[in-house]
């Protein structure tokens, strides 16, 4: 009975030694470019992956491995398999930061070869999200890996939640970002080539409200439109606002979204610049000979909470043979004095330099 027993734990050791640890999502994120994998020739998206995960075991592919071999109804996580399009993922269908899904697609390259892209996500991990590309051999049944081409992407803002899609019609990879604020995202578009994938294009969701506001036909034009954009803070909610400009920057206007809501707050044109605040944007410029304007917007929670502007002019009182100076100010559309005014303008504080890092549309 004893040699029975020691051949028996000998044989679990064997059996442990045989079978690599699952690994989380950020040891794969730091160890896949490292190494080549032999997969099946001529293999499909589910062969691919098998293989990919024989290399890296994750918990997501692993359970994936398991459910996409049983009868939907026995299924018990979100499986999805599309052979033709090249395609798979796994859910677990929780809202828990720490559940973990993955999605694959493979593209067929002109070269004969395949690209094959595997997404893994993870709130609770360090990495949150990232993409693992292989070239694909399958005359040789080779994954090698290649640079990610989106590995050097850096969100438009801190607090965006970045995602990967992968193409379920078209080719397209796209990288979202979606601003729970704004109850709406930003997409960087990479399209497909027959090779690898261009350069970005840059699809923000809120354009078509912002079109429709009057203003923005104020400043923009068909033959200047908004060609890059940035998103800074304005009131310190850490929430952005969307700060849009032409090519040659003369045209530009400022944005704050609040649940798919898109607020105007200033805008320039040849004759105005923008000024910035704590908490507050304007625009100044002229408006008439010995005319100067200015247009003041206070945000609170990225919503405006008073709209103030100013006209101040200057002229020649014959009668008094004086240089006479008037200020006139307008708080949400209706007169205030002077004085207070002066204190509303006077509690901004000092103006501030904002520098934008623009980013092509």
């Amino acid at each position: 009975m004893k040699k029975i027993a020691i051949v028996l734990v000998l044989g679990v050791f064997a059996l442990a030694s045989c079978t690599k640890a699952i690994q989380t999502i950020d040891q794969v994120h730091e160890q896949w470019p490292n190494k080549s994998i032999k997969a099946p020739k001529n293999a499909n998206v589910v062969q691919l992956v098998e293989a990919f995960n024989k290399a890296f075991p994750t918990y997501s592919v692993e359970q994936f491995l398991k459910d996409v071999q049983l009868p939907e109804e026995e299924q018990q996580f979100i499986v999805v398999t599309d052979l033709n399009n090249g395609s798979l993922s796994f859910a677990e269908g929780s809202d828990d930061q720490s559940s973990e899904s993955m999605k694959a697609h493979v593209w067929n390259r002109n070269d004969g070869h395949q690209l094959l892209v595997i997404v893994f996500d993870q709130l609770s991990s360090q990495v949150g999200t990232f993409a693992a590309f292989y070239d694909y051999d399958p005359g040789k049944g080779l994954l090698k890996p290649e640079a990610s081409p989106i590995e050097g992407f850096s969100p438009s803002y801190p607090n965006a939640m970045v995602g990967i899609r992968l193409p379920e019609e078209g080719n397209d990879l796209v990288v979202s970002e979606y601003f729970m604020n704004w109850w709406s995202s930003i997409e960087h578009v990479y399209a497909w080539n027959g090779q690898g994938f261009d350069q970005p294009k840059v699809d923000i969701f809120i354009m078509d409200e912002l079109e429709r506001l009057e203003d923005f036909d104020s400043y923009f034009t068909s033959s200047d439109p908004p060609v890059k954009y940035t998103l800074i803070d304005i009131d310190g909610d850490d929430e952005p606002e969307l700060w849009l400009a032409s090519e040659n920057e003369e045209c530009q206007e400022v944005f704050s979204v609040v649940e798919g809501k898109p607020y105007y707050l200033a805008g320039t044109d040849f004759r105005r610049s923008l000024c910035f605040y704590d908490g507050v944007v304007g625009d100044v410029g002229g408006c008439g000979t010995g005319c100067y304007y200015t247009y003041y917007t206070k945000l609170k929670n990225s919503i405006p909470e008073f709209w103030m502007s100013c006209i101040q002019s200057n002229y020649y009182d014959m009668d008094t043979d004086q240089q006479v100076d008037v200020s006139e100010y307008v708080k949400n559309e209706e007169e205030i004095s002077v004085e207070e005014g002066e204190s509303i303008h006077a509690s901004f504080g000092e103006p501030k330099e904002v520098v934008p890092n623009w980013i092509s549309l």
